[in-house]
């Protein structure tokens, strides 16, 4: 399943949040050795949809990071608090988050992400802004991350099914909100025929609702 990572320029993260975050952290340069006015600053400012987290970065090794939960509003299904090299996803461990703590450690500079990518049986969609904090000898110790998301969906662990291009039409319309009489008016289709295909769409992917089709089958075509 594809992995989008796309980094962003820091200069306007165009997030209320993730702006107000890097202006606090800023401003609390000069005291940077000690983060806690900083996090309990941010934690004011993570809602329902942002999570917070406080890496340590000490260590010759960066899967010996220690990685520990904030604050903690959505779920992905993964550990509290755990060294980067236990999280049982690996692959998501080596592509994701290692190349930025990596770049941040070098860099020593602010840096923002949009990330797309299955994690912990997940397809999970967020944008992460990662905050360096420096230590005694003025490199990275440790990192703040503020993690927004927009969507996780659960992947389907039963084997993909085969979606016929009628099937695949119907869901890429219902995907960009249209009903089903829409649906049979911009396909030349009955009513009768679009619900076929609706139903089918919901038996082969295992939906209780169109709602729930829609989104496996996205999962499902970024496969």
């Amino acid at each position: 399943m594809r992995r989008i990572i796309r980094r962003q320029e820091i200069d306007r993260p165009g997030d209320r949040v993730f702006e107000t975050a890097l202006t606090m952290w800023q401003a609390i340069q000069a005291d940077a050795l000690d983060p806690m006015p900083l996090i309990a600053a941010l934690e004011t400012l993570c809602g329902p949809s942002v999570n917070l987290y406080l890496t340590d970065m000490g260590g010759d090794s960066p899967l010996g990071y220690q990685h520990s939960v904030v604050q903690y509003n959505f779920d992905l299904r993964r550990p509290a608090d755990i060294a980067l090299g236990e999280y049982p996803d690996r692959r998501y461990v080596e592509d994701v988050v290692l190349p930025f703590h990596e770049s941040l450690r070098v860099e020593r500079a602010p840096n923002l992400c949009h990330i797309e990518t299955p994690v912990m049986g997940h397809y999970g969609v967020y944008d992460r802004l990662m905050l360096p904090l420096p230590g005694q000898g003025g490199g990275v110790q440790a990192c703040l991350s503020l993690s927004r998301l927009h969507i996780a969906v659960e992947i389907p662990r039963d084997p993909t099914p085969e979606l016929s291009p009628r099937e695949r039409q119907c869901l890429n319309l219902l995907a960009n909100g249209h009903s089903a009489k829409r649906i049979a008016a911009e396909l030349e289709l009955s009513p009768k025929t679009v619900e076929k295909q609706i139903h089918g769409l919901k038996r082969k992917l295992k939906a209780k609702n169109v709602t729930q089709a829609v989104a496996r089958g996205i999962v499902l075509l970024l496969n």
